[in-house]
């Protein structure tokens, strides 16, 4: 019998995700929209890497304006890390109606219910179907 989680695997609205961008790539989308020198641009994001460093390795968060709050946190092994909490404008804009250009996978799925997908997987699947008993 099949378990819920391979339902939501395979008919959950999901996206596409291409290739990862690099610096260079974000580098040069920001020279040619400012006129900046690629090496000034370069040095400022590492800059802001540093400044990160510097202020997470004190314990304290760092918010950027745009980009979100960047927060300390540590494990139980005492493993540390950071956290970004996005703002809720630049989530805004992914949201709006259209705006996202990439591939969604299973686009039909949005807006549909856990057992929708169920019943989607039981037609599907006739010989493994989903007890929603």
């Amino acid at each position: 019998m099949a378990h819920i989680v391979q339902v939501l695997k395979a008919y959950s609205p999901h996206l596409k995700i291409g290739s990862r961008v690099t610096m260079n790539e974000v580098v040069s989308f920001i020279a040619g929209r400012t006129g900046l020198n690629r090496g000034i641009i370069y040095m400022v994001l590492y800059e802001i890497k540093d400044a990160l460093l510097f202020f997470h390795r004190s314990g304290r968060s760092v918010k950027l304006e745009g980009l979100g709050c960047f927060t300390p946190k540590i494990d139980l092994k005492g493993k540390i890390d950071v956290t970004n909490r996005i703002p809720s404008d630049f989530k805004a804009e992914l949201n709006k109606p259209n705006a996202f250009e990439g591939e969604i996978i299973n686009r039909d799925m949005i807006g549909k219910s856990i057992g929708d997908l169920i019943a989607r997987w039981n037609d599907e699947h006739t010989d493994d179907k989903i007890n929603i008993g």
